[in-house]
């Protein structure tokens, strides 16, 4: 019964050195740093704690008004603390920076050199389709004036040269033969002199239609 008292006694004494332990200054500070080691809010390497006759003061640097609180929260609830004496100061984080003034005064050149060089890509290829734009636009104008003289049959450019011939007085009209194949005009006979062959070969060169004109006039000699 003697021991089972003494074990009882030497448990209470034990169990008042660990109370009185933990309440001491040291104690509390220990218990407060270690609510801010496990807390997902405090950063416990940014703030310092001192407690002097259980008055737990905090100093140091925080992110947010929101950690400041919450530290002062954790330090009041802990065992042992009568005062907190909050003299944390809240300093944001440093906003990102996209690097030195050389990273972007490069970065700007680089933007620049790149705009220059699709500008100029842009305005060769401007150049190249206005230049395709033209070709294409004058073989149009080719193809439908080929078109047009294509339209004009021979027949039609025999008449025609023959009726010119006959409204020319320097062309003696009935001498004259006029024969037209795939737009080749080939003009046969005699005229007086070299001066009308000169005309009438003038006059069906210029008809409309006329691709070629052979000349297989003869000069002072009629025919019968």
């Amino acid at each position: 019964m003697r021991r089972s008292l003494i074990a009882l006694l030497g448990s209470a004494v034990v169990a008042i050195f660990a109370v009185g332990c933990a309440q001491s200054d040291a104690g509390v500070t220990t218990n407060v740093k270690t609510k801010f080691a496990t807390d997902s809010i405090v950063k416990a390497r940014q703030i310092d704690v001192d407690t002097k006759d259980h008055v737990v003061t905090l100093s140091g640097e925080v992110d947010s008004d929101i950690a400041k609180d919450r530290a002062a929260l954790l330090a009041r609830e802990t065992d042992g603390v009568k005062d907190v004496v909050n003299n944390l100061r809240v300093t944001p984080p440093a906003a990102p920076t996209s690097g030195t003034l050389e990273d972007r005064a490069r970065d700007l050149g680089d933007s620049a050199a790149e705009f220059g060089k699709k500008t100029g890509e842009a305005a060769k290829d401007l150049g190249r389709d206005t230049a395709n734009l033209a070709r294409e636009g004058a073989d149009k104008a080719k193809n439908a004036a080929t078109a047009g003289a294509e339209a004009v049959t021979d027949a039609a450019i025999t008449t025609a040269i023959k009726s010119r011939f006959i409204g020319n007085d320097k062309i003696t009209a009935s001498d004259i033969s006029v024969d037209t194949t795939d737009h080749v005009v080939t003009l046969t006979g005699s005229v007086a002199s070299a001066a009308e062959r000169a005309e009438a070969v003038r006059v069906a060169r210029s008809t409309d239609g006329v691709h070629q004109v052979r000349d297989r006039l003869t000069v002072g000699k009629r025919a019968k």
